[in-house]
């Protein structure tokens, strides 16, 4: 019988890992343990991002943000550049890569507080005065603090929404029951990094 190698989300992102893993004699399993749902402020987004005043920029920190991000401004006709945009690193820039725009990074391994200071770095040369800050319901405050300390105003977009505990669902994604998590040990314990939200 082949080790298992657990895998607990379902994204495209992924693949990559479930396949060497699989090459490497693993079993692997794919269990959505959480997901995010939309966030409350989502559905304004296009008419948020279309009617932007000028020196709004818009920044995120997750890739979560960045999808609804790349849909709304892939569905706009524009008439001059977009805005400009910041974000972290690859990850959360790739869906705006696809929509046809280029943000603005402080590179791989940047975090939140980097980004503020990146963004407050360049603030005189790109013109910006606020920023409308994707965010979700468990964002970290290092990007707004750090933007408001600058003396850049944040305009907070709740793009990207709670994230939910899936670990309750009758069956994984392969149709092995699982237990509802009542039914755990005592000592399971479930965490997740908040680091993008």
């Amino acid at each position: 019988m082949n080790p298992l190698f657990a895998l607990t989300r379902l994204d495209p992102l992924d693949d990559r890992l479930a396949m060497r893993a699989s090459v490497l004699g693993f079993e692997v399993l794919r269990i959505p343990v959480f997901a995010t749902e939309p966030g409350p402020d989502l559905p304004s987004l296009p008419r948020r991002v279309a009617t932007l005043r000028d020196g709004t920029a818009i920044a995120w920190t997750s890739r979560r943000a960045a999808e609804p991000l790349a849909q709304a401004v892939a569905g706009m006709r524009r008439n001059g550049p977009f805005p400009v945009m910041y974000t972290l690193g690859e990850e959360s820039l790739a869906p705006l890569h696809r929509a046809g725009c280029s943000p603005l990074t402080p590179g791989n391994g940047a975090r939140a507080a980097d980004l503020a200071r990146f963004i407050a770095g360049r603030a005189v040369e790109d013109r910006i005065q606020r920023v409308l800050f994707l965010r979700g319901d468990r964002s970290l405050p290092d990007l707004p603090q750090g933007l408001e300390k600058a003396g850049i105003e944040v305009i907070p977009l709740e793009a990207a929404g709670r994230v939910i505990d899936c670990t309750s669902a009758p069956r994984s994604s392969r149709g092995v029951p699982r237990r509802p998590r009542s039914s755990w040990p005592a000592d399971s314990e479930t965490s997740f990094s908040p680091k993008e939200r």
